[in-house]
């Protein structure tokens, strides 16, 4: 699909951010600014705005949220509060 005139200042197609690679643009409306569609590692589809990617906000679908909380709740390779280091 190619972009239209009226489209981004720079094609984002093809490139990765954190997990989710840029596959899409989705042209926006008067109610909805323009976004992007992404793949994430894990295969889910979601869309992010322009501005969520460029910023970092936006760098997987929330699949591995959960893999870095617990990294972070780990001590010593214990869980939080449990076993000796």
């Amino acid at each position: 699909m190619s972009m239209p005139a009226n489209g981004p200042a720079r094609d984002l197609i093809g490139q990765v951010f954190g997990d989710l690679t840029v596959t899409k643009y989705i042209p926006g409306t008067k109610a909805k600014s323009a976004r992007w569609e992404c793949v994430c590692v894990c295969g889910e589809i979601r869309t992010n705005a322009t501005d969520m990617l460029n910023a970092g906000r936006a760098r997987s679908c929330g699949c591995t949220k959960s893999a870095r909380i617990g990294a972070k709740k780990r001590t010593h390779g214990h869980s939080a509060g449990i076993g000796n280091s």
